[in-house]
C-alpha cells in the first residue's frame, strides 16, 4: 500500500506533465490576432485621466477605452504594462 506521501508524489508529477503538454508553443513576437482589452488592468471611468498619468509617468502608454480598460496590440506590451507595476504577466 502506497503511502499518502507517495501518492502526493505521484500526482505532482503528473500534474506537471500534464501542464508541460498542455503548453502551447510561443512563436514569433506574440502579437495578437487582435488587440486585447484587459478588464482586470482597467480601472473605474472616473480614474481614466489619473491611469493616462500614471502610465505616462511609467512609460507605459496604451490606449484605455471609455470603460477604463486598456487596450493591447501585442504581448510584449501587457507584459511591460504588469511589470511596471510590480505585477507578474502569466500567459499570452
Amino acid at each position: 500500500m502506497k503511502s499518502i506521501l507517495d501518492l502526493a508524489a505521484e500526482h505532482t508529477a503528473k500534474v506537471h506533465e500534464a501542464q508541460r503538454d498542455a503548453e502551447k508553443p510561443v512563436v514569433g513576437t506574440g502579437n495578437f490576432r487582435k488587440k486585447v482589452v484587459s478588464e482586470a488592468l482597467g480601472v473605474h471611468p472616473d480614474q481614466i485621466e489619473e491611469l493616462r498619468t500614471l502610465n505616462k509617468k511609467l512609460g507605459t502608454e496604451v490606449p484605455i477605452d471609455e470603460r477604463g480598460r486598456p487596450v493591447f496590440d501585442n504581448s510584449q506590451q501587457m507584459r511591460q504594462y504588469a511589470k511596471a507595476r510590480g505585477w507578474r504577466h502569466y500567459g499570452y
